[in-house]
């Protein structure tokens, strides 16, 4: 038996004292003695319960044979690991299974501030500290400040590198996202349009590509997720024709209504002469949705020029 005294009249084992007959206790070493109605009670422990010994302020736990202290019943006190149905190791010294976790604040009439606020800390400034998502034990996603103090957002791949989505720069405070689907592309050759016919622009050449979302063979935008997205154009029209014409262009996207809206119109461009063209919209896609610069000229005769005309867009949300 153990020698601790569980409270008023519930025992491990008694104290010494007069008034309790110790030969009664003979053959019940780690049950739980209960002084009732004017005689004892034996209870038999099971694995996992856990017991107060007011006395000597300790938490025990029976764990299958013998009843061990779980922990001193200090608020001081540090434990080394604690684990609630998990498993700790030597560097995951808190384990926790659970459906939910709540974490809620002191309220204001115990002397605290009514409010919670949760600390991660690191001795370096190139070490990590922030959270990793997981699906069946394997990382997918992170935030935190991982190998510098700037604040990341990113996708870990299947290698287990962390490739960064979202960057908030902790000197500066500028917000940036360095894999944002965005392209630049200009037309490298002079484009003579055909009469009274909407025209692909064939802007060939990407000075930015990010995610491979400008195709430069099919010389369209190709969406890689849903979104919205902001597009530019600018087209330097060249009319080698005698008389004057007028010219249009716009953008070739999945909805009508935005197609429309690009629609910009020359009505007067001079013959022998040249003059720029440009239209800015906004367009919703969704994932695998295209997008292209159209051109259009009342006659022959009009040219776009090399290195003066393109194409440009980027995701906005």
């Amino acid at each position: 038996m153990t020698g601790y005294e569980l409270h008023q009249s519930k025992y491990l084992r008694p104290r010494r004292r007069k008034d309790i007959d110790h030969w009664r206790w003979q053959g019940w070493a780690h049950h739980v003695a209960i002084w009732q109605d004017a005689a004892w009670m034996f209870l038999t422990p099971k694995t996992g319960w856990r017991l107060f010994v007011s006395d000597q302020k300790k938490l025990m736990v029976y764990h299958g044979s013998a009843w061990v202290v779980l922990a001193d019943a200090n608020p001081h006190h540090s434990l080394e690991a604690l684990s609630i149905q998990a498993t700790t190791t030597a560097t995951q010294r808190l384990a926790v299974q659970s459906h939910t976790i709540l974490w809620t604040s002191i309220s204001q009439s115990d002397d605290a501030t009514g409010g919670i606020v949760h600390v991660l800390n690191k001795n370096a400034a190139s070490q990590d500290n922030g959270l990793v998502f997981q699906n069946n034990y394997k990382p997918h996603l992170s935030m935190g400040c991982f190998g510098s103090n700037d604040f990341k957002i990113s996708r870990i791949d299947e290698a287990g590198a962390h490739q960064d989505r979202l960057t908030l720069d902790s000197q500066s405070g500028i917000l940036s996202s360095p894999t944002l689907p965005r392209f630049d592309a200009v037309l490298n050759y002079d484009y003579p349009l055909k009469e009274n016919v909407w025209q692909r622009v064939p802007v060939n050449e990407s000075k930015y590509n990010d995610q491979l979302c400008f195709d430069a063979e099919a010389n369209q935008f190709r969406a890689p997720s849903a979104g919205t997205y902001f597009f530019s154009a600018n087209v330097f029209l060249n009319n080698m024709d005698a008389v004057e014409q007028s010219c249009q262009i716009r953008f070739d996207c999945p909805l009508e209504g935005e197609r429309a809206s690009s629609l910009r119109v020359l009505s007067d461009l001079k013959s022998h002469s040249s003059a720029t063209l440009s239209t800015q919209s906004l367009a919703s896609l969704e994932e695998g949705d295209t997008v292209a610069l159209q051109a259009q000229c009342a006659q022959t005769g009009a040219t776009l020029l090399a290195g003066a005309t393109g194409f440009l867009g980027f995701k906005i949300g």
